[in-house]
């Protein structure tokens, strides 16, 4: 499972839904760090987006994409995809000087009911949870550590 910079895994993204713009389900939760995960789920694709807030408007992101789900962790997004509060979402991934890609649309937020497809996800990737959240605080502390212990 390789875990990439948002801004390379989105273009991946914007040209599966450009190819087949259906069925494609957004579900949201807060982890324990209170990073905000986003899974994005097509057909046999799933990608999960870790991002650290750094303001309302900005945040640092990693993602990663699973491929080939088994039909158990299918169900289980499908089900879970239709729960929960509805909120709209929007994102502005900046990919070159003067472009960026925005996706808008509406997520499902399901903060404990995500966890099962979390496990389901671990069991398929070894350590996937751990190593995204690790790599999105590592990216945190390296851009900006002034700001690690703002808040007490």
């Amino acid at each position: 499972m390789d875990i990439e910079p948002i801004d390379s895994q989105f273009r991946k993204i914007k040209r599966k839904f450009d190819e087949d713009p259906k069925d494609w389900h957004v579900l949201s939760d807060v982890d324990a760090r209170g990073n905000k995960d986003l899974f994005i789920n097509q057909h046999a694709d799933l990608w999960q987006i870790k991002t650290k807030p750094l303001s309302p408007f900005t945040g640092i992101a990693k993602s990663c994409h699973v491929r080939n789900l088994d039909e158990d962790i299918q169900r289980e997004i499908h089900a879970r995809g239709f729960e929960g509060d509805k909120f709209l979402f929007s994102l502005i991934v900046p990919q070159q000087r003067d472009e960026a890609l925005i996706a808008t649309g509406i997520e499902s937020f399901t903060n404990s009911k995500s966890q099962k497809l979390k496990e389901m996800m671990n069991d398929k990737n070894k350590n996937m949870e751990k190593d995204l959240a690790d790599d999105v605080e590592k990216t945190f502390e390296k851009n900006h550590a002034q700001r690690r212990n703002m808040f007490m």
